[in-house]
């Protein structure tokens, strides 16, 4: 008996305790047609994450990852190709927020970690590879 008065208690405290809590939320739309117009709103947006429960952040392009021999390197492009024979390429744009380590030269192999927004890659780190000995790369005229 003395457990059951106990529990009544401690439920009766707890229900206490979470009703100005449920009072103090908004009502929420609970009609099949403002719940379709709200994911259908949602999903011609931008894509968003959200950081704490009072704002949100624009979703961060998705990161990804090759490597390769260097073909050529200026201050803001570098194109790689995935070995020495091949003649398909990539190119990426160099930012002064890319991140370099090592000596970054044609015929070296790297490792590119990138950014793709608009068909257009961008570099966020490049890395010269363990393997990282030059190679002799045909230059394209």
């Amino acid at each position: 008996m003395r457990t059951s008065r106990l529990r009544l208690t401690v439920f009766a405290a707890a229900l206490a305790m979470a009703a100005p809590a449920a009072a103090q939320q908004p009502a929420r739309e609970t009609s099949p047609a403002a719940a379709t117009a709200k994911n259908t709103a949602s999903a011609k947006t931008t894509p968003t994450t959200k950081t704490d429960g009072n704002s949100v952040k624009p979703a961060k392009p998705a990161a990804h990852s090759t490597s390769g021999i260097v073909r050529s390197i200026d201050g803001t492009t570098l194109v790689i190709a995935k070995n020495a024979k091949a003649t398909a390429t990539e190119t990426f744009t160099l930012t002064t927020d890319t991140a370099r380590k090592g000596d970054i030269t044609v015929g070296t192999r790297v490792g590119v970690r990138y950014t793709t927004e608009s068909g257009h890659n961008t570099a966020t780190a490049v890395t010269v590879s363990a393997k990282g000995s030059k190679i002799r790369v045909a230059q394209a005229s």
